[in-house]
């Protein structure tokens, strides 16, 4: 991200690598029916936030995230193998705090999976389950990240 020719943001590395959703059905053949399996699978997903009301206190509060059932944005990409893709939106309130990016992929053999990634929208510590089981937690990064993470905070003066 750049402010002209100011460099604001590079990341050196992407935030969440992509899982196998092993246990999940074939992905459908038509738009309207995988739709249907990626909210489905959306909902397997339950995320927490251990969020500060401000980032002087000492105490958080552990809240379980709403999930946006309609995706953020839905995609393809067939030259790189993305059959179909949603991007999920876990909020406190209306506050996007973590993503679930889940995608349709297709195998060198010509069959397809499943695959997803988490990536945090908060500074505040997070954690994610699928089923029932804590699979990604992410610590509180309030003043402890840079422009060259995966997530950064800024923070203007008001003056």
């Amino acid at each position: 991200m750049r402010d002209g020719e100011r460099v604001l943001w590079e990341p050196n590395e992407p935030v969440g690598d992509f899982r196998f959703l092993a246990d999940d059905p074939m992905p459908a053949k038509t738009n309207t029916k995988r739709l249907v399996q990626m909210r489905a699978m959306a909902r397997e997903f339950t995320a927490f936030d251990d969020f500060k009301i401000h980032h002087e206190d000492k105490d958080t509060t552990r809240h379980e995230l709403r999930l946006m059932t309609n995706p953020l944005y839905r995609y393809e990409d067939l030259d790189h193998g993305i059959i179909d893709g949603t991007v999920f939106a876990y909020c406190l309130g209306t506050d996007p705090e973590v993503f679930v990016v889940i995608e349709a992929r297709q195998d060198s053999d010509g069959g397809s999976s499943w695959e997803y990634a988490l990536s945090p929208m908060t500074c505040w510590a997070v954690e994610v389950k699928h089923k029932g089981k804590s699979i990604w937690s992410i610590p509180e990064r309030f003043g402890k990240h840079s422009p060259q993470d995966g997530y950064h905070v800024w923070v203007f003066d008001k003056k």
